[in-house]
């Protein structure tokens, strides 16, 4: 049997009988997923391994084969040949682009090797990774490369874009989201990143999926015409009155070409909604890459200005830090840069809605009740309206009560230091980013203690530190009193979060290239489409003593027009994407802001239209460069 695995006639025919059977497989199944070639490496794979046949062996017959595949490419030329009219009406960006991507893969395979100290041959192997395979072979064996490291590195290339993908996916957004986290006042724990297989497979399916169906249903509907008929010169798409036909008053003041324009947007429906949505696809995207900013960016600013008047907490072990000696309310009273001062009993605390839910919360009451209205605002996030505060107030930050579902005026349960729970009423609903908080009266927090108030544990104030050197020298006198633990000021937290949320702008910016490649691939698309079917319409007005910019105009108001409707769905669609995002990525103790400032749906449209434009202005040379000749020769 050594004999005939040796024979080349033995792998000429195994590669043919394989590739035969994998034609009738994909005949008989009509899959698409049936490729025959693919079916064929499969089978010649599992006879390999099942017979114990040595690859040498087959390869003697696979080394015949591949002695046609230069000369089978070299025929794509042909078909090349066939459009040399078009490739010499596009001559400037296909040879840029080419060059342009030709230059940029070559040195960075070369750069790339020679960092790594890879040798020549391996170099010479690498360099010709973007081509088909029998030239790049030729090319390697050429300058001295290793065939099999040539077609490795062919076969890689195609399948990189998952790769990167999937590498954007799992390490780069998640690293991104996690600095975002980061930014807030929270300790996170140490990153790590995991990758999930499961949701690898699932992701390349899906765009498999989409890709597959949208190709199979595309040739299903050409696959389904008599081929006599497809020999023939489509007919246009027929015509019909629109809406704007029956309001004669309008209709008689449009101009011709605003008619026109009017019939073809409803003429081609399916381009309509296509091209309406890749659009609004666009917009959305940069509505909520401007969004996540006006969600976090004036986050903090809005709870330390509006909501929180206290720029100085200290906290202390014991009560005793104001009866000795120059104590802590001594420093207080005495310095300069201390303005107003008052105690606080701050403690976390658990609270059950009436489901049995639960949320920690940390309780805040004033020795001094005046203070509360002077520390902390109190009002609805939607419409700001004041909450009053009086001896029965018991006020939940907003993220609490929205997490427990309570209302005002529902009852929830308070968990005591001895393990009992006390029933209070639940008296407003405060606006509040950060923390989580039960704002109580004395008279409330008697409730939970058993008719006695506990000892004041915290110090909020208000400050006139204008530096960090004079804040630094307040905390040193601060810290040397006895039994102080702890003192922070806002300015040192605000500084850190506007210092670490520098990376949420390369978000946005990365939401703006992304939303700029989809406008220009679809409009891009669309005009080109566009452009192809009616170049004989195109041909026919020119002839009839159209100007440039008169055709350029009729051609890209149908886009403009497009574009501007594509971009109103794109501010629908944008702004409920926009609060799912912020709602989901917020945490038990931070709440975003949930609007989105006015002149970010400016900016939206704004940018959707300045892509719109640059993509026409970049497609008038080929409306320019349509031949009236050979246009109106054509079969269509």
């Amino acid at each position: 049997m050594s004999e005939l695995w040796a024979s080349p006639y033995f792998g000429i025919a195994l590669s043919i009988l394989a590739f035969w059977a994998g034609e009738k497989l994909q005949k008989k199944l009509k899959s698409p997923f049936c490729n025959p070639l693919l079916i064929a490496i499969l089978i010649i794979v599992i006879i390999l391994l099942v017979f114990d046949i040595p690859y040498d062996s087959y390869n003697e017959g696979g080394a015949v084969i591949n002695m046609f595949l230069a000369p089978a490419t070299a025929c794509l030329a042909v078909s090349i040949y066939t459009k040399l009219q078009l490739l010499k009406e596009n001559a400037i960006p296909i040879l840029v682009g080419c060059t342009a991507g030709s230059l940029s893969s070559m040195g960075s395979v070369y750069v790339l090797c020679k960092l790594f100290g890879l040798d020549e041959a391996m170099t010479a192997s690498l360099l010709p990774k973007s081509i088909t395979t029998p030239i790049a072979v030729e090319v390697c064996q050429t300058h001295g490369g290793i065939v099999p490291v040539t077609v490795i590195a062919v076969i890689f290339t195609g399948i990189l874009g998952s790769i990167l993908g999937m590498a954007v996916g799992f390490v780069v957004f998640p690293t991104i989201i996690w600095q975002a986290y980061q930014t807030m006042v929270f300790r996170l724990p140490t990153f790590t990143l995991q990758f999930y297989p499961g949701m690898a497979v699932g992701s390349v399916l899906l765009s498999a999926a989409v890709i597959g169906i949208t190709t199979w249903e595309a040739c299903r509907a050409s696959l389904r015409e008599k081929t006599a008929a497809l020999l023939l010169p489509r007919a246009p798409v027929a015509g019909k009155r629109i809406l704007l036909e029956y309001i004669t008053p309008l209709w008689r003041h449009m101009s011709f070409s605003q008619k026109t324009t009017a019939r073809n947007l409803f003429r081609y429906k399916k381009r309509f909604f296509m091209t309406v949505l890749g659009v609004a696809g666009c917009t959305a995207l940069l509505l909520i890459g401007f969004g996540i900013q006006d969600s976090i960016l004036p986050m903090l600013n809005r709870q330390t200005t509006e909501l929180n008047h206290s720029d100085l907490t200290i906290s202390y072990s014991d009560v005793r830090a104001f009866s000795v000696e120059h104590g802590l309310g001594d420093v207080l009273d005495s310095s300069a840069d201390v303005t107003s001062w008052g105690r606080f009993y701050n403690k976390s605390v658990t609270i059950y809605n009436a489901s049995g839910d639960k949320q920690t919360v940390s309780i805040v009451t004033a020795e001094d009740e005046s203070q509360m209205t002077a520390y902390f605002t109190f009002r609805t996030r939607q419409g700001h309206k004041a909450i009053p505060f009086d001896d029965s107030s018991a006020i939940l930050t907003e993220k609490t009560a929205e997490s427990l579902d309570l209302a005002v005026g529902a009852t929830f349960e308070v968990e005591t230091s001895d393990g009992s729970r006390k029933t209070l009423t639940l008296t407003g609903i405060t606006e509040n980013y950060v923390f989580t908080r039960l704002y109580l009266s004395q008279a409330q927090l008697r409730t939970l203690t058993g008719g006695t108030l506990p000892e004041w544990n915290t110090v909020y104030g208000q400050t006139d530190c204008p530096t960090s050197d004079d804040r630094n020298t307040l905390r040193t006198d601060l810290l040397a009193c006895n039994y102080v633990s702890g003192v922070s000021f806002m300015e040192d937290t605000t500084e850190m979060f506007d210092n670490l949320i520098g990376c949420l702008n390369y978000v946005v910016i990365l939401i703006i290239v992304c939303a700029a490649a989809l406008a220009a691939v679809v409009l891009y698309n669309l005009i080109s489409v566009n452009l192809g079917e009616r170049k004989k319409e195109l041909a026919t007005i020119k002839v009839l003593g159209f100007f440039d910019n008169e055709v350029y105009r009729y051609i890209f108001r149908e886009i403009d027009l497009l574009a501007l409707i594509g971009s109103l769905v794109g501010l629908a669609l944008g702004v409920p994407l926009h609060q799912f995002i912020v709602r989901t990525v917020e945490m038990d103790q931070m709440m975003f802001i949930r609007s989105i400032a006015p002149r970010s749906y400016l900016f939206s449209v704004a940018l959707t239209l300045f892509f719109t434009v640059v993509v026409c202005r970049l497609m008038r040379r080929h409306v320019r460069n349509i031949s009236m000749v050979e246009s109106m020769k054509a079969p269509e």
